[in-house]
């Protein structure tokens, strides 16, 4: 079991996208299409920023940030493949612990970010932070059920 990863962060979006996805097929004897859905997916974008306010905090937030960072990467099994990591992502009470996966992740800093001066950590004080989550969810995606955590499951 992984640790959590819980930090200060200002919120600048979050997009939630929902995609179904629809075929068209030739019905016999019509002209028009008839009209199936195929499949459904749904991510979360998310941009915040991540600062740190003081010299003591520093390490903490830069080792959250790595572990962050290392949910894009494979865990390789021995004497099989390879896997990635689930998640459990809770912001506020819009999400609170969905299972997702990262499917992108970006970190950056603009020439205002101040950095820290003291020798062997010197790192920018404020990290951009973009990430796209995919939705795995915890019920079957399904009309009668709920699309925010908020007054019930996802």
């Amino acid at each position: 079991e992984r640790e959590l990863i819980q930090f200060r962060a200002y919120i600048n979006s979050i997009d939630d996208a929902f995609a179904p996805g629809w075929d068209e097929n030739q019905d016999q004897g019509r002209a028009d299409a008839k009209i199936m859905l195929a499949g459904w997916s749904r991510s979360i974008s998310l941009d915040f920023t991540v600062p740190i306010h003081s010299s003591d905090e520093l390490s903490s937030v830069w080792k959250k940030l790595d572990e962050l960072a290392r949910l894009t990467y494979p865990v390789y099994v021995p004497g099989k493949s390879f896997t990635g990591t689930y998640v459990q992502c809770t912001i506020g009470d819009l999400y609170k612990g969905v299972p997702m996966y990262c499917t992108d992740l970006s970190y950056s800093w603009d020439n205002e970010t101040p950095w820290e001066i003291i020798k062997g950590k010197q790192v920018p004080r404020y990290t951009n932070v973009s990430m796209t989550l995919g939705w795995i969810g915890i019920q079957r995606p399904e009309y009668d059920g709920k699309a925010f955590s908020l007054n019930g499951v996802t």
